[in-house]
């Protein structure tokens, strides 16, 4: 990014700037990143569960299993039994699983019959499903669904808290920085609480005069005044991208 001809210019390194998180916003980020951490694996979870058995039936290779054992399924429906299987690998070891099948009111196969199977395998992981067990299109739907709605929050709320701050950290690290202003002070009623923000204007190194709003805490709030002067970093081919340096969550190496 290009150097900025702000006369502040002088007080910080030229880009790349080594840059840090202040220690209160490290000490504030570590909550909710951590938190993240089991929601996060619950949804990959959710995602294989709900994913092995289609990709099984899509991507397995035909093999012929025996019925060990069949015995009527706790799920609902009088059609639906439990079956426990064997079969064996290509390359001789064999295996075990289980499934549920709807027979639609046929018998259900009986001990020591054929039953044909999709097996993937992928290195030394093996699992197999059942191939005609009839798989229920309603409950994948709603629970992707579920899944898309519920995992996609959680996913947000995951690159909020772990990447959300890389955007100023470039500005900070990269961007061109200038003097601006504090311009006007605001108070913005909410139903439960009041927003505190500032309003202030900086020129660019192309004399492009420029503006941005950022809230701010009550207590920094109290510390501002309107007219007073403050550094902004902002990027050079997008000047509305802007942050104040004594408000940013980023400091520079030695300048904190």
């Amino acid at each position: 990014m290009a150097r900025s001809d702000s006369p502040q210019y002088g007080r910080f390194p030229p880009p790349p700037r080594p840059v840090r998180l202040r220690p209160d916003v490290r000490k504030r980020l570590w909550l909710p990143r951590l938190i993240t951490l089991p929601f996060l694996a619950v949804v990959i979870l959710l995602v294989v569960g709900l994913l092995k058995t289609p990709v099984t039936l899509m991507l397995g290779n035909d093999v012929t299993g025996r019925v060990d054992e069949v015995r009527p399924s706790r799920r609902a429906g009088a059609n639906r039994f439990d079956v426990v299987y064997s079969y064996t690998l290509s390359d001789g070891p064999a295996a075990t699983g289980s499934g549920t099948i709807d027979t639609g009111g046929a018998p259900p196969p009986a001990p020591g019959q054929t039953v044909p199977l999709r097996v993937l395998r992928i290195g030394s992981f093996h699992r197999a499903e059942l191939r005609n067990r009839n798989v229920a299109i309603t409950g994948y739907v709603c629970g992707g669904l579920f899944v898309l709605v519920w995992g996609g929050f959680i996913v947000l709320f995951t690159i909020g808290a772990w990447f959300g701050p890389r955007a100023e950290r470039h500005l900070i690290r990269n961007g061109d920085v200038t003097e601006g202003i504090i311009a006007e002070k605001r108070q913005v009623p909410g139903r439960r609480y009041v927003q505190y923000e500032v309003l202030y204007r900086f020129r660019t190194r192309n004399n492009e005069d420029r503006s941005g709003i950022l809230p701010v805490t009550a207590a920094a709030y109290a510390q501002m005044s309107e007219g007073q002067t403050v550094t902004v970093f902002y990027h050079p081919s997008k000047p509305g991208l802007s942050r104040l340096y004594n408000n940013s969550d980023f400091a520079i190496v030695g300048f904190e």
